[in-house]
């Protein structure tokens, strides 16, 4: 919007004359944001519009690290400013009201998502998890940037929040961010399936593995009919092999349930010849084949022929998907391989690759694991 263009250029002037006259500067605004806040408590209802300000100019004037996250604020104490002014937005019952605001704690939060202590962080996460399901698309979409950009923190090079942080309220988490895909609007969200594939990739997924794989399935069988977001579509399947690694590390039997659920749509997705989904199948049948121990289903080797088609590997964004494949074939199912004559047509692909400087390493890849 032209508020945001105009805020966003204000901001940069007054970065750019914080590099010189930095004291001056800081303690000018510093005084501004004071002043908004002042004006705010007063009355709330009336002059929310002055703690928003004040919210925007601490978020955006906030030194970056190259990640995003800030490393601290010239204006306000983080800390004292995070229990006055951001906490009771974020702890509101109504996740409706002001959502302007909410958006800018979200935010707040966000960007200064490095800063609060552990447990801190901890206490805000079923609160954000609430506003996964505010009627408000920014909002709702905030909460699943700040709850994915958590889950990523590292420190000393371990992810600081693992699967038993999100124990006691992992149940709610996954049902909103099912749910916020279900809002007007947030169908295909990309924020929220970014950020269901990161609980999936960091929860103990097993008591809730087979809701989980109904709703990503049921969202893919509808997707595969008209692909319209390709980054929705490649966090969908990476939120599928997320569950599906994390699933079958505690519970190999799990594989059965996956293969039932995904094969007919699979299936419709190669007939059909969906172009932009089909290097995703590949890869999500390579990892179903790495959780099986021999002998492979026939389903597995009645494709396996298929995947040899020429067709198939003229699409340069299919072949290292293909080539993925092939090797979990060929360590799953060697003998059957051989049996069939079919390592010869392999060599062939091979052969293929490596006349071409684009593909040769994928050629090397396969050779490798024959």
């Amino acid at each position: 919007s032209d508020i945001d263009t105009r805020r966003r250029a204000a901001c940069e002037l007054v970065k750019g004359l914080s590099t010189h006259y930095s004291a001056e500067v800081n303690g000018m605004f510093s005084s501004y944001v004071q002043g908004m806040m002042e004006r705010y408590a007063v009355n709330p209802l009336e002059n929310w519009k002055e703690k928003d300000c004040a919210l925007y100019l601490v978020t955006a004037l906030a030194p970056k690290q190259p990640l995003g996250a800030a490393t601290g604020s010239t204006l306000v104490d983080i800390e004292r400013f995070f229990a006055s002014a951001i906490l009771p937005e974020l702890q509101s019952e109504d996740i409706n009201a002001q959502p302007v605001l909410k958006a800018d704690a979200i935010k707040f939060v966000t960007t200064f998502r490095v800063q609060l202590p552990k447990q801190v962080a901890l206490t805000l996460m079923p609160h954000l998890a609430r506003f996964l399901v505010s009627e408000s698309n920014v909002v709702h979409s905030y909460a699943a940037l700040c709850i994915e950009k958590m889950l990523i923190i590292k420190d000393d090079k371990q992810l600081r929040f693992n699967a038993h942080d999100l124990n006691p309220f992992l149940s709610n988490l996954l049902n909103n961010l099912f749910n916020a895909l279900k809002l007007p609007e947030s169908q295909e969200n990309v924020y929220v399936m970014k950020c269901i594939m990161r609980v999936l990739s960091v929860a103990e997924v097993g008591p809730f593995a087979a809701i989980c794989l109904d709703q990503l399935v049921a969202i893919l069988s509808i997707l595969y009919k008209n692909p319209t977001n390709p980054t929705f579509n490649h966090y969908l399947f990476e939120a599928i092999a997320a569950l599906l690694r994390r699933s079958c590390e505690r519970t190999p039997d799990m594989v059965g349930n996956f293969e039932a659920k995904l094969f007919p749509v699979f299936q419709d997705i190669l007939t059909l010849d969906v172009v932009e989904f089909a290097p995703y199948v590949f890869q999500i049948l390579a990892q179903l084949i790495d959780n099986h121990t021999p002998p492979l289903a026939t389903t597995y080797l009645s494709l396996f022929p298929h995947l040899l088609t020429p067709i198939l590997w003229q699409r340069s964004a299919n072949v290292p998907a293909l080539v993925r494949l092939l090797q979990s074939y060929l360590q799953r199912a060697s003998f059957e391989i051989i049996q069939a004559k079919q390592l010869a047509p392999v060599l062939g692909v091979f052969d293929s690759l490596i006349k071409s400087k684009n593909t040769d390493h994928h050629g090397f890849f396969i050779l490798n694991t024959v």
